[in-house]
């Protein structure tokens, strides 16, 4: 039986209360794809999309 990976909400979730922001690593990436030797894949992005986008902006 495969485990439930967390939703993407749970991953970022923040308890209710006061919040300390340095108890945070600024550097994680919950949830992102990683290689066969665990580093963090990097991330393909529609550029040229975005590009014109932020034009339109």
């Amino acid at each position: 039986m495969a485990l439930e990976s967390p939703s993407m909400r749970q991953a970022l979730a923040v308890a209710a209360g006061p919040v300390n922001l340095a108890g945070f690593d600024t550097a994680a990436r919950p949830l992102a794809p990683v290689s066969k030797n665990g580093k963090p894949k990097k991330l393909r992005t529609a550029t040229t999309e975005l590009a014109a986008l932020q034009e339109r902006l």
